[in-house]
C-alpha cells in the first residue's frame, strides 16, 4: 500500500486492533492511520493512489456549497474519499466527486442512512474548528419534531465509527442477528469480549443512549445490545466458526 500514516508496510502481526481504535481516539491523525491499517490488516483491502480525492475536486465542492470544509473532512476525503467499500456497504457516506454532499437544515450533510431514517452531518456553526461533532436528524413523520441531534464528539470518532459498523455489513465476514437462539448466550458474550473504545452505534434506535458496546473477540468485533448482535471477522473462518458458536437466524451468511 502506499504509507500514508508511517510505519512498516509488512507488520500485518502486530496489528493490534484493540489499542490501535483507543489510539485513534485521541486524534485525528491517529484515526486515519487506523482507518489505513484497518482497511490493509482487518479487510484485506489496503488503500492505494486512487483511494482519495484530489484537493481541487474538494475545492470545487466547497465553491460550490458556499462554505469551506473543517480539517477532518477535508483530510478524510483526500485520503478516503473514494473508498466506498469501507463506508458506504449499508448506509452511505456522500461523495464529493458526484456532488452528493449538501447544506440544509443549518447543517453540512454527509451521510445517508440507506432507508431513509435518519441524516448526518455537521452544524454549519460548527465548521469552523478542526474536528467538529457529527450530529444526526431522524426522517420523523412530524416534521415538526425533527431536530439535529449529538451523534459524536467529533468527525474522526463518526469515521472510526462508521468503518467498524460497514465491516459488519460485509458478505460473509460480516453479519447481522436480531436474536440468539440461546439466550444465554448473550450473556456470555457481554462477559467474554474484550471493549473496544468505538463511539457506540446504537441499533434498536436511533438514540445514542441504547447501552450498545463494541467488543472484541479473537478474529471477530461485535456490537452487541439487548435486541441485536452484529458481527465482523477477519477471516471466513472466524466468521463461520462464531456463527457455529453463537447460532442465530444470522441475515447475511
Amino acid at each position: 500500500m502506499l504509507n500514508y500514516f508511517g510505519g512498516s508496510t509488512d507488520d500485518s502481526d502486530r496489528f493490534d486492533l484493540i489499542s490501535e481504535v483507543s489510539e485513534a481516539a485521541g486524534e485525528r491523525s491517529s484515526a486515519w492511520r487506523f482507518v489505513a491499517r484497518f482497511a490493509e490488516y482487518w479487510l484485506g483491502e489496503p488503500l492505494d493512489a486512487t483511494s482519495g480525492v484530489s484537493a481541487e475536486q474538494t475545492e470545487a465542492r466547497e465553491v460550490d456549497l458556499g462554505v469551506r470544509l473543517p480539517p477532518a473532512v477535508r483530510e478524510f476525503y483526500r485520503h478516503f474519499g473514494r473508498r466506498h467499500d469501507l463506508f458506504s456497504n449499508q448506509d452511505v457516506l456522500l461523495s464529493v466527486v458526484q456532488r452528493q454532499m449538501y447544506v440544509d437544515e443549518g447543517a453540512l450533510i454527509l451521510r445517508h442512512e440507506n432507508q431513509g431514517v435518519c441524516r448526518w452531518g455537521i452544524l454549519l456553526e460548527h465548521l469552523d474548528r478542526d474536528d467538529p461533532p457529527v450530529v444526526v436528524r431522524s426522517d420523523l413523520a412530524d416534521k415538526s419534531q425533527e431536530a439535529w441531534e449529538p451523534w459524536t464528539e467529533t468527525f474522526s470518532a463518526a469515521v472510526v465509527q462508521w468503518l467498524v459498523y460497514e465491516s459488519c455489513m460485509r458478505p460473509s465476514v460480516g453479519d447481522l442477528a436480531t436474536e440468539l437462539e440461546r439466550p444465554e448466550d448473550l450473556a456470555e458474550l457481554a462477559a467474554r469480549g474484550r471493549s473496544l473504545d468505538i463511539a457506540p452505534f446504537p441499533t434498536g434506535h436511533l438514540s445514542t443512549q441504547t447501552g450498545a458496546r463494541w467488543l472484541m473477540f479473537d478474529g471477530v468485533i461485535v456490537l452487541v445490545d439487548e435486541t441485536t448482535i452484529l458481527m465482523s471477522a477477519r477471516t471466513h473462518e472466524a466468521a463461520d466458526e462464531f456463527r457455529r458458536r453463537y447460532p442465530a437466524d444470522w441475515l447475511i451468511e
